[in-house]
């Protein structure tokens, strides 16, 4: 089993770099910089927005990170969307799966009761729809809605 260190994001130049480079990893075609990164996250602080990054570093490599942010929509007020991207090398590797369960344990105890949209278009499609299938349970769950779905996305 690969040793799989997980940390809150510090909100330091390093955390931003993990990020940029994750999602240049993933996602070549968009490109981001460390100052728009740390300006979208300092403008939902401002606004009051709840977010959260978690990383996932295999030795001091930066392999993936998950977020979660609370959004207000005309549609569905109040949502928490979630990010999680894991950097090909990684996958396959309990990385995503990590990245995951932190996610729901870290927006459980911030008395996140129920998620809403998940964002999982980063990593392979198998790994996508077995967390898919997870997070729809647990936000149905957690939530106490009935009926089926919950958490889906793309």
């Amino acid at each position: 089993m690969t040793a799989i260190d997980l940390h809150q994001s510090a909100g330091t130049a390093a955390d931003y770099e993990s990020v940029r480079a994750i999602i240049a990893a993933v996602q070549a075609d968009y490109p981001v910089s460390t100052e728009e990164l740390r300006s979208v996250d300092e403008a939902r602080h401002r606004l009051g927005f709840i977010s959260e990054r978690w990383f996932a570093r295999i030795g001091n490599e930066p392999v993936g990170y998950v977020a979660y942010g609370h959004m207000v929509t005309a549609v569905d007020g109040d949502v928490f969307a979630i990010g999680l991207r894991v950097v090909p090398a990684a996958t396959g590797r309990g990385v995503g799966r990590a990245l995951h369960e932190k996610m729901l344990a870290a927006a459980a105890q911030a008395g996140i009761s129920r998620v809403l949209a998940l964002s999982l278009i980063h990593i392979s499609e198998p790994t996508r729809r077995r967390l898919e299938s997870r997070v729809a349970a647990w936000a149905w769950i957690r939530g106490g809605g009935g009926g089926g779905g919950g958490g889906g996305g793309g």
